[in-house]
């Protein structure tokens, strides 16, 4: 899937905005997204007057620290391995 720019996000509103007999689903099939996906990028133009994509925190989440800590032991006894 290819993230869409902050620009066309903002094209998209403005023309459901600007053209008020457009439907969103008319919108959204216009800009090749799924309609729900319009719909939350209404809503948060609407609630902030901004798109932003949700900041999260960068970190391995397959492989904890106590993984890796085990891991470590068993080398440390085993360094053949």
């Amino acid at each position: 899937m290819v993230q869409l720019t902050k620009t066309t996000k903002y094209l998209a509103i403005k023309y459901y905005k600007d053209n008020k007999k457009v439907t969103q689903e008319e919108v959204s099939n216009i800009f090749g997204i799924n309609i729900r996906t319009f719909q939350r990028w209404l809503y948060s133009y609407n609630e902030n007057q901004q798109i932003q994509r949700k900041s999260r925190i960068s970190c391995s989440y397959k492989v904890k620290q106590k993984h890796v800590i085990h891991s470590l032991k068993i080398i440390k006894k085993n360094p053949h391995i």
